[in-house]
């Protein structure tokens, strides 16, 4: 075996005092000094992110954001400031923690994370409309009964005869975004069980004012 370098002498001198000033901790303090010389400090981590609607993209400001232990106790929470940014501070806890938003109008939402620095993004789904059908309700009972939960006016075009409007739908559960009017109108519509009328939707004035259109 050649000899070692000088180099590989002071390397081997230094490795070798670490190994005994580790095993000395290691008899004095416990195996705890070693996981904390080692583990790097959270103190000053955060888990931050943007929250945004789903439905639009668009950041959402002035949304509480809470920081929870797992086993439910608040460590922090922040409110997204203009541009839907959030930041919250671990201080130091180690384990899982649940990044939490309960906002009116939006599907509670809720995510656990490893307590450390962590980019989480957030976005938030609307609460569905829910709307009902028995089997074989009319058309223009149905629509009218939408468009209330709606908010909105629904008409027909005057090419919709009697026929067209008191067709039978299939019965059901509708469901969806209350900003997508125009895809809940057009579901609506393909459960018209009168397969030779065919039916679509005109934008009048949106989110206010749509025509239903028959041939």
């Amino acid at each position: 075996m050649s000899p070692l370098t000088r180099n590989q002498t002071i390397w081997a001198a230094i490795i070798g005092a670490v190994a005994v000033i580790v095993a000395a901790l290691i008899t004095v303090f416990g195996p705890a000094i070693i996981h904390r010389l080692f583990t790097p400090d959270n103190k000053a981590a955060h888990i931050n992110g943007v929250v945004s609607d789903t439905f639009n993209k668009a950041p959402m400001s002035g949304v509480l954001v809470k920081l929870e232990t797992d086993a439910g106790t608040q460590l922090t929470q922040d409110t997204t400031d203009g541009d839907g940014n959030f930041n919250l501070a671990l201080n130091g806890y180690e384990g899982t923690v649940r990044v939490i938003v309960a906002l009116g109008g939006y599907e509670p939402y809720e995510k656990k994370l490893p307590a450390q620095e962590t980019r989480n993004d957030i976005n938030l789904v609307r609460q569905p409309i829910v709307f009902g059908m028995p089997d074989g309700i009319p058309l223009q009972k149905a629509l009218d009964t939408l468009a209330g939960d709606l908010n909105i006016t629904a008409v027909f075009a005057s090419a919709c005869g009697k026929g067209a409007r008191a067709a039978a739908l299939n019965g059901g559960q509708m469901e969806g975004d209350p900003r997508a009017i125009e895809d809940m109108l057009k579901d609506l519509l393909t459960r018209v069980k009168d397969n030779n009328r065919r039916y679509g939707v005109t934008i009048i004035e949106v989110g206010k004012r749509y025509e239903i259109r028959c041939s």
